[in-house]
Protein backbone atom coordinates (compact mmCIF):
# COMPACT_ATOMS: atom_id res chain seq x y z
CA UNK A 1 0.00 0.00 0.00
CA UNK A 2 2.77 2.41 0.91
CA UNK A 3 5.30 1.52 -1.09
CA UNK A 4 3.68 0.70 -4.31
CA UNK A 5 0.05 2.61 -3.89
CA UNK A 6 -2.02 -0.42 -4.02
CA UNK A 7 -5.30 0.18 -2.95
CA UNK A 8 -6.85 -1.38 0.50
CA UNK A 9 -9.60 -3.20 -1.31
CA UNK A 10 -6.57 -4.61 -3.59
CA UNK A 11 -4.97 -6.04 -0.62
CA UNK A 12 -8.01 -7.40 0.62
CA UNK A 13 -8.65 -9.31 -2.31
CA UNK A 14 -5.41 -10.58 -2.36
CA UNK A 15 -5.56 -12.14 1.30
CA UNK A 16 -9.15 -13.06 1.00
CA UNK A 17 -9.65 -14.78 -2.75
CA UNK A 18 -6.40 -15.49 -3.94
CA UNK A 19 -4.50 -16.38 -0.29
CA UNK A 20 -7.76 -17.10 1.88
CA UNK A 21 -6.48 -15.70 4.55
CA UNK A 22 -9.24 -13.98 6.08
CA UNK A 23 -8.87 -10.08 6.43
CA UNK A 24 -10.64 -7.42 7.68
CA UNK A 25 -10.01 -3.71 6.57
CA UNK A 26 -10.30 -2.36 10.12
CA UNK A 27 -7.84 -5.61 11.34
CA UNK A 28 -5.26 -4.73 8.64
CA UNK A 29 -5.29 -0.52 9.22
CA UNK A 30 -4.76 -1.54 12.84
CA UNK A 31 -1.49 -3.48 11.93
CA UNK A 32 -0.39 -0.55 9.98
CA UNK A 33 -0.53 1.50 12.92
CA UNK A 34 1.04 -0.23 14.75
CA UNK A 35 4.27 -0.58 12.42
CA UNK A 36 4.38 2.99 12.43
CA UNK A 37 4.73 3.59 15.92
CA UNK A 38 7.43 0.58 15.99
CA UNK A 39 9.04 2.24 12.69
CA UNK A 40 8.94 6.09 14.01
CA UNK A 41 12.09 5.83 15.29
CA UNK A 42 13.12 6.02 11.55
CA UNK A 43 11.16 8.29 10.86
CA UNK A 44 13.02 10.99 13.69
CA UNK A 45 16.76 9.15 11.74
CA UNK A 46 15.12 10.46 8.14
CA UNK A 47 14.39 13.49 9.54
CA UNK A 48 17.94 14.18 10.92
CA UNK A 49 19.40 13.00 7.51
CA UNK A 50 17.75 15.04 5.13
CA UNK A 51 18.65 17.93 7.81
CA UNK A 52 22.22 16.58 6.86
CA UNK A 53 21.70 17.13 3.18
CA UNK A 54 24.28 19.17 0.62
CA UNK A 55 20.96 19.53 -2.15
CA UNK A 56 17.63 18.98 0.02
CA UNK A 57 14.59 19.75 -2.16
CA UNK A 58 10.78 20.35 -1.60
CA UNK A 59 7.27 20.08 -2.33
CA UNK A 60 3.70 19.78 -1.25
CA UNK A 61 0.81 19.07 -2.28
CA UNK A 62 -3.19 18.87 -1.40
CA UNK A 63 -4.23 15.86 0.73
CA UNK A 64 -7.26 15.27 2.21
CA UNK A 65 -8.11 13.84 6.19
CA UNK A 66 -11.17 12.37 7.11
CA UNK A 67 -12.84 15.15 3.97
CA UNK A 68 -10.91 18.61 5.24
CA UNK A 69 -8.33 20.04 3.38
CA UNK A 70 -4.28 19.47 4.49
CA UNK A 71 -0.96 19.36 2.65
CA UNK A 72 1.26 16.79 1.95
CA UNK A 73 4.82 17.94 2.31
CA UNK A 74 7.65 16.07 1.00
CA UNK A 75 11.34 16.79 1.76
CA UNK A 76 13.58 14.50 -0.89
CA UNK A 77 17.83 14.48 -1.16
CA UNK A 78 19.60 11.73 -3.01
CA UNK A 79 19.49 9.44 -0.30
CA UNK A 80 16.02 10.01 1.74
CA UNK A 81 12.24 10.94 1.32
CA UNK A 82 10.49 12.67 4.65
CA UNK A 83 7.22 13.08 3.92
CA UNK A 84 4.30 14.79 6.40
CA UNK A 85 0.47 15.57 6.22
CA UNK A 86 -0.01 19.39 8.07
CA UNK A 87 -3.44 21.33 7.96
CA UNK A 88 -0.88 24.08 7.21
CA UNK A 89 0.70 25.18 3.61
CA UNK A 90 2.17 27.72 5.92
CA UNK A 91 6.54 28.69 6.23
CA UNK A 92 6.16 27.11 10.16
CA UNK A 93 6.02 23.85 8.30
CA UNK A 94 8.88 24.53 6.61
CA UNK A 95 10.69 25.12 9.91
CA UNK A 96 10.08 22.93 11.79
CA UNK A 97 11.49 20.09 9.67
CA UNK A 98 13.75 22.62 8.01
CA UNK A 99 16.59 24.15 10.54
CA UNK A 100 18.36 27.00 11.39
CA UNK A 101 21.17 25.38 10.99
CA UNK A 102 21.40 23.83 7.37
CA UNK A 103 23.56 24.56 5.36
CA UNK A 104 23.25 23.02 2.33
CA UNK A 105 20.98 24.87 -1.04
CA UNK A 106 17.04 24.12 -0.68
CA UNK A 107 15.57 23.98 -3.64
CA UNK A 108 11.84 24.55 -4.25
CA UNK A 109 9.59 26.12 -6.43
CA UNK A 110 8.30 30.09 -5.49
CA UNK A 111 5.93 29.14 -3.08
CA UNK A 112 6.57 31.78 -0.40
CA UNK A 113 6.21 29.26 2.26
CA UNK A 114 9.69 28.68 1.46
CA UNK A 115 10.79 31.79 1.78
CA UNK A 116 11.74 31.48 5.59
CA UNK A 117 14.60 29.98 5.09
CA UNK A 118 17.99 31.35 5.35
CA UNK A 119 20.06 29.00 3.45
CA UNK A 120 21.00 29.58 0.27
CA UNK A 121 18.41 28.72 -2.17
CA UNK A 122 17.61 27.81 -5.95
CA UNK A 123 14.40 28.32 -7.47
CA UNK A 124 12.67 26.33 -10.09
CA UNK A 125 13.32 27.89 -13.68
CA UNK A 126 11.09 25.39 -15.00
CA UNK A 127 8.29 26.82 -13.38
CA UNK A 128 9.29 30.62 -14.43
CA UNK A 129 9.63 29.60 -17.69
CA UNK A 130 6.01 28.12 -17.72
CA UNK A 131 4.63 31.00 -16.70
CA UNK A 132 7.03 33.31 -18.99
CA UNK A 133 4.91 30.99 -21.79
CA UNK A 134 1.44 31.61 -20.25
CA UNK A 135 2.28 35.37 -20.53
CA UNK A 136 3.69 35.38 -23.94
CA UNK A 137 0.33 33.42 -25.40
CA UNK A 138 -2.37 35.96 -24.73
CA UNK A 139 -2.90 37.73 -28.44
CA UNK A 140 -5.96 38.52 -30.35
CA UNK A 141 -5.47 39.46 -33.77
CA UNK A 142 -9.32 39.38 -34.95
CA UNK A 143 -9.86 42.94 -33.66
CA UNK A 144 -12.23 42.12 -31.44
CA UNK A 145 -11.37 44.74 -28.85
CA UNK A 146 -13.19 43.33 -25.68
CA UNK A 147 -11.30 40.15 -25.61
CA UNK A 148 -8.12 41.74 -26.51
CA UNK A 149 -8.48 44.02 -23.52
CA UNK A 150 -9.41 41.35 -21.40
CA UNK A 151 -6.24 39.73 -22.39
CA UNK A 152 -4.05 43.00 -22.92
CA UNK A 153 -5.09 43.11 -19.08
CA UNK A 154 -4.30 39.56 -18.10
CA UNK A 155 -0.95 39.87 -19.93
CA UNK A 156 0.19 43.35 -17.89
CA UNK A 157 -0.71 41.66 -14.49
CA UNK A 158 1.29 38.53 -15.15
CA UNK A 159 4.17 40.52 -16.33
CA UNK A 160 4.13 42.57 -13.55
CA UNK A 161 3.87 39.63 -11.52
CA UNK A 162 7.10 38.40 -12.66
CA UNK A 163 8.98 41.36 -12.68
CA UNK A 164 8.02 41.36 -8.97
CA UNK A 165 8.90 37.20 -8.35
CA UNK A 166 11.88 38.21 -10.10
CA UNK A 167 13.40 41.28 -8.04
CA UNK A 168 11.69 39.04 -4.72
CA UNK A 169 14.25 35.87 -5.58
CA UNK A 170 16.79 37.63 -7.28
CA UNK A 171 19.47 35.76 -5.25
CA UNK A 172 17.66 32.45 -5.37
CA UNK A 173 17.29 32.32 -9.39
CA UNK A 174 20.72 31.39 -10.51
CA UNK A 175 22.17 29.65 -7.38
CA UNK A 176 22.59 26.43 -9.53
CA UNK A 177 25.85 28.37 -11.44
CA UNK A 178 27.52 28.28 -7.95
CA UNK A 179 26.98 24.83 -7.19
CA UNK A 180 28.04 21.54 -9.10
CA UNK A 181 25.03 19.51 -7.77
CA UNK A 182 22.08 21.91 -7.43
CA UNK A 183 19.88 21.61 -10.58
CA UNK A 184 17.83 24.63 -12.02
CA UNK A 185 14.57 23.23 -11.43
CA UNK A 186 13.08 21.26 -9.11
CA UNK A 187 11.91 18.41 -10.67
CA UNK A 188 13.57 15.69 -8.51
CA UNK A 189 10.97 16.47 -5.12
CA UNK A 190 7.80 17.13 -8.18
CA UNK A 191 9.28 13.07 -9.20
CA UNK A 192 9.20 11.96 -5.17
CA UNK A 193 5.85 13.39 -4.32
CA UNK A 194 4.57 11.66 -7.74
CA UNK A 195 4.23 8.42 -6.11
CA UNK A 196 2.28 9.51 -3.26
CA UNK A 197 0.01 11.66 -5.65
CA UNK A 198 -0.99 8.85 -7.10
CA UNK A 199 -1.73 6.95 -3.94
CA UNK A 200 -3.90 9.56 -2.88
CA UNK A 201 -5.59 9.11 -6.43
CA UNK A 202 -6.58 5.11 -4.94
CA UNK A 203 -6.65 5.58 -1.79
CA UNK A 204 -8.62 8.85 -1.24
CA UNK A 205 -6.60 10.07 1.23
CA UNK A 206 -7.20 9.17 5.03
CA UNK A 207 -10.12 9.08 6.94
CA UNK A 208 -8.63 10.85 10.40
CA UNK A 209 -5.27 12.12 11.84
CA UNK A 210 -3.77 8.89 12.98
CA UNK A 211 -4.00 7.95 9.56
CA UNK A 212 -2.21 10.66 7.96
CA UNK A 213 0.56 10.29 10.21
CA UNK A 214 0.63 6.48 10.30
CA UNK A 215 0.88 7.33 6.60
CA UNK A 216 3.50 9.82 6.44
CA UNK A 217 5.69 7.66 8.51
CA UNK A 218 5.53 4.70 6.30
CA UNK A 219 5.71 6.43 3.07
CA UNK A 220 8.80 7.94 4.43
CA UNK A 221 10.67 4.67 5.31
CA UNK A 222 9.48 2.68 2.18
CA UNK A 223 10.63 5.82 -0.66
CA UNK A 224 13.95 6.32 1.49
CA UNK A 225 14.57 2.26 1.96
CA UNK A 226 13.78 2.42 -1.87
CA UNK A 227 16.06 5.25 -2.79
CA UNK A 228 19.00 3.14 -0.90
CA UNK A 229 18.71 0.56 -2.99
CA UNK A 230 17.10 -1.92 -0.84
CA UNK A 231 13.67 -3.99 -0.94
CA UNK A 232 11.50 -1.97 1.24
CA UNK A 233 9.45 -4.93 2.36
CA UNK A 234 12.72 -7.39 2.78
CA UNK A 235 14.02 -4.72 5.20
CA UNK A 236 11.46 -3.49 7.45
CA UNK A 237 10.62 -7.39 7.69
CA UNK A 238 13.92 -8.29 8.69
CA UNK A 239 14.33 -5.57 11.27
CA UNK A 240 11.01 -6.12 12.81
CA UNK A 241 12.61 -9.57 13.61
CA UNK A 242 15.45 -8.31 15.34
CA UNK A 243 12.71 -5.80 17.03
CA UNK A 244 10.99 -9.00 18.55
CA UNK A 245 13.52 -10.65 19.61
CA UNK A 246 15.51 -7.94 21.12
CA UNK A 247 12.56 -5.07 21.74
CA UNK A 248 15.18 -3.00 20.25
CA UNK A 249 14.52 -1.86 16.39
CA UNK A 250 17.84 -1.07 14.75
CA UNK A 251 18.67 2.20 13.21
CA UNK A 252 18.10 2.42 9.59
CA UNK A 253 21.81 3.25 8.42
CA UNK A 254 22.46 -0.16 9.80
CA UNK A 255 20.50 -1.67 6.54
CA UNK A 256 21.24 0.94 4.25
CA UNK A 257 24.74 2.57 5.38
CA UNK A 258 26.59 0.37 2.47
CA UNK A 259 23.88 1.52 -0.12
CA UNK A 260 23.02 5.16 0.80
Amino acid sequence: HYALATTLSQILEVFNFHLQFKMSQGGLVQMWHRLAEILWQWYDQIAEDIQKAGVLHGDETGWRVNGKTHWLWCFTSKTATLFTIERSRAGPVVLEFIQECFSGVFVSDFWHAYNVLTCAKQKCLAHLLRDLKRVQQYKDTRGDWSRFSKKLKRLIRDGIRLIKRLRRHEHEVFTFLEYRDVPYDNNFAERNIRGAVIMRKNSFNNRSEKGASTQSVLMSVFFTIKQRGLNPVDTVKTALRIYLETGHLPAVKEFTASNG
